[in-house]
């Protein structure tokens, strides 16, 4: 093939167009793990500008469940305020529920304590996951009730 007589070798245009689409393809892909595993990127972009932590939703609800189960949620806000954390838990769209804090007083703990923010699916899919969400929430609500007590001494 000679190059020089303005003919182009038309292999180059198609392998221009697959790198575009399967770029594209990635990027949707990537995008839409992203948005499986830590929430819409409204939810996202609320934590980052409010400083908050985003904790990914575990895989394993059989372990997570056992580890909320046992853990002592008390000796952890403990630990955590004399380490410097006073990060509250919360759970759901928008940080909405804080367990353990009054329903009136979500906004005040809000702008007086940084969040570490689960962002639960709407579906359950197991008993293994519903045990989960039921150790977590209890573990949280007793965490938080501590922090803030000894978060106020």
């Amino acid at each position: 093939m000679d190059l020089d007589s303005g003919t182009r070798p038309r292999i180059l245009p198609l392998v221009y167009q697959w790198w575009i689409v399967a770029s594209g393809v990635g990027i949707v892909l990537i995008f839409c793990v992203d948005i499986e595993i830590s929430g819409t990127p409204q939810i996202l972009l609320d934590a980052m500008i409010n400083g908050h932590e985003v904790v990914a939703y575990p895989t394993d609800f059989v372990q997570a469940a056992q580890y909320y189960e046992a853990a002592d949620a008390t000796a952890d806000a403990e630990r955590a305020v004399h380490a410097g954390d006073r990060r509250l838990w919360a759970v759901g769209l928008s940080s909405s529920d804080i367990p353990g804090v009054e329903e009136g007083r979500v906004g005040w703990y809000k702008r007086n304590f940084p969040l570490r923010v689960m962002y639960f699916p709407c579906v359950v899919h197991s008993d293994a996951e519903v045990r989960f969400r039921t150790a977590f929430d209890r573990y949280t609500e007793r965490y938080n009730q501590a922090l803030a007590v000894i978060g106020e001494r």
